[in-house]
């Protein structure tokens, strides 16, 4: 049973209400498993796709709007610090700042960050992705993680996921719209 304001298309897609975003039963080959509701009424949503064993890539799609004063980069902010938070030893790899724009207007404004877990998923370590666009009123949130071992396959699912969830979603002709203020 899907949550309050979450819809199942024909296609198999689960349809967000209060943004617009669709999100596909199968995403770079991997099965969507879970769809998280963050509030009561279905505008703040986390999706999980993943397959095989622990240390395999899986990506999660988080989807909400931003609370009243904040900024794309006091969320980002405090996302890499929980990751600090959670994981000893977290290395940054790499950040960046992006903008996307469709059809030669500016729709998006991202930052990204890859991280280096030591005390990750298995012995050799773990391996994550952030990425955060701010989408009118809408915040979406890629986090990608694997096993080091896994980690050229996982960065693959970071622009998979791009094209297939978040590209489609960017170039909806209507305004985009606000969720609520939840945030994961």
């Amino acid at each position: 049973m899907l949550p309050p304001g979450v819809v199942l298309g024909e296609d198999g897609d689960v349809f967000q209400r209060a943004t617009g975003f669709s999100f596909p039963s199968r995403v770079a080959g991997l099965p969507r498993i879970d769809v998280r509701l963050y509030d009561a009424l279905g505008a703040s949503l986390g999706v999980t796709y993943r397959a095989g064993e622990d240390g395999e890539p899986w990506v999660t799609v988080f989807v909400f709007g931003a609370r009243a004063g904040e900024s794309l980069v006091t969320h980002f902010t405090e996302a890499e610090a929980e990751l600090s938070r959670r994981y000893a030893g977290v290395f940054v790899l790499s950040r960046r700042r992006f903008a996307v724009a469709i059809q030669g207007a500016k729709r998006a404004l991202g930052l990204e960050l890859a991280a280096r877990i030591p005390s990750g998923i298995d012995a050799g370590g773990a391996r994550a992705w952030l990425t955060l666009l701010q989408c009118g009123e809408v915040y979406v949130k890629l986090r990608v993680s694997s096993a080091e071992r896994a980690a050229n396959e996982a960065r693959r699912l970071v622009a998979d996921t791009y094209r297939e969830v978040v590209r489609p979603f960017l170039e909806l002709k209507e305004p985009l719209r606000s969720a609520t203020s939840s945030r994961r």
